[in-house]
């Protein structure tokens, strides 16, 4: 699927606006900010049913070429294995998402230089 039309099923499905960046030569998307000062709690999906969120973390997983990828205040509790396809990730922000563990697949993020786990409720 291609990334602009991944984007334009984001926006259904989150229903706010968002920061998203597309490579002008590539077409891919590389930034994608689902967190916004101006809505009260931040987190843009933080009060999705799960299974909304489930589907909304899904289509993220298809955007292969992200580099960037802010999800924290959305209340998540627990993150898809499917975004270890996320491989050209360097900043990823899951704070604040009631998190019970580090996801086992950002261990193999190589390229990874920013990862913000803090303000979860991490006990592995």
């Amino acid at each position: 699927m291609k990334d602009h039309l991944i984007i334009n099923e984001l926006k259904q499905k989150v229903g706010r606006a968002f920061t998203y960046e597309i490579d002008n030569e590539t077409g891919y998307c590389t930034k994608l900010d689902l967190t916004s000062k101006d809505y009260y709690f931040q987190g843009l999906i933080r009060h999705h049913s799960v299974k909304e969120k489930e589907e909304i973390l899904e289509l993220i997983s298809k955007l292969a070429h992200l580099k960037y990828l802010d999800l924290r205040r959305n209340k998540l509790r627990k993150m898809p294995h499917s975004f270890g396809n996320l491989h050209k990730l360097e900043y990823l922000d899951l704070g604040s998402n009631d998190l019970g563990k580090v996801p086992d697949w950002i261990e193999y993020n190589k390229d990874l230089t920013y990862l913000n786990v803090g303000v979860n409720l991490l006990t592995e």
